[in-house]
């Protein structure tokens, strides 16, 4: 379990939300939880019953909630106080989120629901508390300046160290719906069952690629030694995204009876991504999903983010999901000749991206023109993994707000 502790205003609550969102897990704030059960507000518990029972209450609820090992759990501020609690906390992972005193006075200025803005001395209170959350930490993370979803980025870096890869990168691309590495660089297809997470514990694999990328796919599913892989193919055209192409390739995965804990692994260009994407976002209500791009718009582009769609004869994609990925893979060597399909509009997004990122990027965009074919390839998909990480985490309302919490 992830524990989300620091002093009020530290912005428990709101970066463990936004945490949990990216996990995939539940989120719990545990003042939440007691005053829902008691039916009143915690100053109301202190003011009829004293601190130390509304404590005794705090100890119980936090020794119930941290036997779930999948959630993120924010604690009130003064949870660390009890020796009982501290005890607990020692084998989880504990986030100390850090904010100076007078920041947090700032960001709960007139909250009246707090107990100890109603007391003298707060600013003790803060220096009392400090140590105990340094003793406590796995990790500290400082939120001075930062916007929520910014630390919760901190705090998934930390937990989800990226894979050592030489002449490769691995970005982690932290939105709402999961958190996934995007890994780009020369010859990573021969890796590919390493860097799918949960592989070894699916007991099939769905490959879902087109016919001119069955020499990859075959490769692939070579990798895959002890488990059952369910080639199915799809051509890799725009008249391929419809409902009669999921409902064949959903048939397919209920006859050998796929589940939920398996994996659909989609290898091929935007198309392909396209409709493997939605079909493990709607078999069994969502499974895991790789994607292995094997062309430079797919790989800078529609390979991240999550977006799956087929379309209707009225337009195109106007029927989707968005079902984040567990992992992609982009072998640039793959996607490197300019004969390549998708090569075109592959640099056509790299150059969008480097537009929407900075003047640097366009620089270095610019400098890498003459040698667009040797030098463009992992730098510029790496730069667009992490743009359109970052503009999905704004589009789901995160990237603007403060850090802030109840407790």
């Amino acid at each position: 379990m992830v524990v989300l502790i620091g002093f009020m205003g530290a912005g428990k609550s709101t970066v463990g939300r936004i945490v949990a969102d990216m996990l995939g897990v539940s989120f719990v704030d545990s003042d939440v939880l007691i005053e829902r059960r008691e039916g009143r507000s915690i100053r109301e518990m202190f003011d009829l019953h004293g601190e130390r029972y509304f404590r005794q209450i705090e100890r119980t609820v936090v020794a119930e909630l941290l036997e779930d090992a999948t959630s993120v759990l924010a604690l009130g501020g003064g949870a660390a106080l009890d020796p009982e609690v501290r005890r607990m906390l020692a084998s989880h992972t504990v986030v100390y989120l850090d904010v100076p005193y007078e920041q947090a006075m700032q960001r709960i200025n007139g909250d009246s629901f707090r107990p100890l803005l109603q007391t003298s001395g707060v600013r003790e209170i803060y220096d009392r508390r400090l140590p105990l959350y340094e003793e406590l930490a796995t990790v500290r993370v400082d939120t001075m300046g930062k916007r929520a979803d910014d630390v919760a980025v901190e705090i998934l870096r930390f937990m989800v160290p990226p894979p050592v890869l030489a002449d490769a990168s691995s970005r982690l691309v932290a939105t709402i719906g999961g958190t996934y590495f995007a890994h780009a660089g020369g010859g990573l297809l021969e890796r590919a069952q390493e860097l799918i997470p949960a592989a070894d514990a699916a007991e099939n694999i769905v490959l879902v690629t087109a016919e001119r990328d069955a020499s990859i796919a075959e490769a692939i599913a070579g990798q895959f030694g002890g488990r059952t892989v369910i080639p199915v193919r799809v051509d890799d055209r725009e008249a391929s995204k419809t409902f009669e192409t999921i409902s064949r390739i959903a048939e397919q995965m209920a006859d050998h009876a796929i589940h939920r804990h398996d994996i659909v692994v989609g290898i091929g260009g935007e198309v392909v991504c396209d409709v493997a994407g939605l079909v493990a976002s709607l078999f069994n209500r969502g499974m895991p999903l790789a994607l292995i791009p094997t062309t430079l718009v797919a790989q800078a582009d529609s390979a991240i983010g999550g977006k799956n769609a087929i379309s209707l004869p009225q337009g195109r994609n106007l029927i989707g999901t968005i079902h984040q990925p567990i992992a992609v893979v982009a072998d640039t060597n793959v996607a490197a000749g300019a004969d390549q399909r998708g090569y075109a509009a592959g640099l056509a997004e790299i150059a969008k991206h480097a537009l929407l990122d900075s003047a640097a990027a366009v620089e270095r965009l610019l400098s890498l023109a003459g040698r667009l074919r040797a030098a463009i390839r992992s730098p510029c998909i790496r730069r667009c993994a992490t743009a359109r990480s970052s503009r999905r985490r704004s589009s789901a309302g995160t990237s603007g707000s403060p850090v802030s919490g109840r407790s």
